[in-house]
């Protein structure tokens, strides 16, 4: 098959969906697929996929950058380039909902009589859904209403996620898979040593709580310094880790003050952006990763602390929270500092307890989580949406 993935941005810094469309495509394409990633901007693109590098022949995706501002794309080359790749592709794989620069390639792709699949990225999360209500309803009434409704498969990758997000393109086929991930980086554990070379304070004597992922009011970053300030009162020697970047430097700037009104500064360390075996290592490190958050989608960090044997402690709020807990390694509390404090404690004290957790969490992973397995899933979808678009366009029947 010949499949576009298009996506406004690759960044992985801007959270998961970049790094969705990067393990996907990399599967599907050591897979003997022919995949062109097309992307108006792409700081963390590979660059063995980008010339010459990509292509069929050595089982890599090929890259194209068609530059310019978000929308529309104005440079006449690059809209040419765009409608040549979509008509000599199968299908066309959109990611989220409201950059106008998918509502461009769908257009393309229906022009093309080419099917496209969307993934939600939950973006209709209920959550999502109160923030910017108005604008948001005014947008899905005018244009993506339409959008949804016109894609061969509306892909959420978790069901509650298609449960939230279903009334929004009512007379939309939904279809639920996991995201892929990449698990070779967790197959063979570099250990914690990469971390505490980079990060020395991690030579502590101490337990470490970790946030891993977009420094952002909705993560609720302050439930977890307040609740590791309970759990030190406590008298567990505790230390918190934030890794990642923002945007929002006042609500940085808001954390670290807290940090210090709460004294646990010296014990709170803001270490930015980490990635490849440094991440791994750090995730390892932990004895618990946490993440206080208002709503998730996927929320590739849960998968890859599990992956790395370290438990989550997470909200119910976030749609994979079924799914984690059948891991064994992840535990739902609601986002309050001394109900999470309380089982924190609890957790800490039982060091057996939390290493048979991430044990079985992790051979959990590698068992539901299969790279081979979702590849063949996620290849069936579009060979639906092919044969279903070739059988007839305007009235597809459901992805089972």
């Amino acid at each position: 098959m010949r499949i576009v993935e298009a996506i406004d941005r690759i960044d992985l810094q801007l959270g998961g969906p970049s790094r969705a469309v990067l393990d996907l495509s990399a599967a599907l394409a050591a897979r003997s697929h022919e995949i062109e990633v097309v992307t108006r901007d792409g700081p963390h693109l590979p660059r063995e996929w980008c010339g010459s590098g990509g292509g069929v022949d050595c089982l890599l995706p090929r890259a194209t950058l068609l530059g310019g501002k978000r929308w529309p794309i104005q440079s006449g080359t690059s809209r040419q380039l765009l409608h040549s790749l979509i008509a000599a592709s199968d299908a066309v794989h959109l990611h989220g909902v409201w950059e106008p620069f998918n509502l461009q390639v769908a257009a393309m792709a229906r022009a093309e009589g080419t099917p496209y699949v969307v993934t939600l990225r939950g973006m209709l999360d209920d959550w999502c859904m109160s923030q910017r209500t108005a604008k948001k309803r005014l947008y899905l009434t005018l244009a993506g209403r339409p959008y949804l409704e016109g894609a061969a498969f509306v892909h959420c990758t978790a069901a509650a996620e298609l449960r939230q997000s279903k009334k929004w393109f009512p007379a939309g086929r939904g279809v639920v898979l996991p995201n892929l991930i990449d698990l070779s980086p967790y197959a063979a554990l570099p250990g914690p040593m990469p971390a505490a070379t980079t990060f020395p304070f991690l030579n502590a004597k101490m337990q470490w709580l970790l946030f891993l992922g977009r420094i952002n009011p909705k993560k609720g970053i302050e439930h977890l310094l307040d609740s590791a300030k309970l759990v030190r009162d406590s008298g567990r020697n505790v230390g918190v880790v934030i890794a990642g970047t923002t945007n929002d430097t006042r609500y940085l700037e808001q954390l670290q003050h807290r940090a210090s009104r709460l004294g646990i500064a010296d014990c709170t360390h803001f270490v930015g952006h980490v990635d490849a075996e440094l991440k791994t290592s750090l995730l390892e490190s932990a004895d618990l990763t946490v993440i206080p958050t208002s709503q998730e989608n996927f929320g590739f960090v849960f998968f890859e602390s599990l992956a790395a044997g370290t438990p989550v402690m997470t909200t119910p709020l976030i749609d994979t929270a079924s799914e984690l807990e059948q891991s064994g390694g992840c535990f739902l509390i609601p986002p309050d500092p001394v109900l999470m404090a309380s089982r924190l404690h609890a957790l800490l004290n039982d060091d057996d307890h939390l290493r048979r957790c991430g044990e079985s969490a992790r051979e959990w992973v590698f068992r539901t989580h299969s790279p081979d397995i979702l590849a063949a899933q996620y290849t069936e979808m579009f060979r639906e949406a092919i044969a279903l678009s070739r059988r007839n366009p305007l009235t597809p029947r459901p992805f089972k």
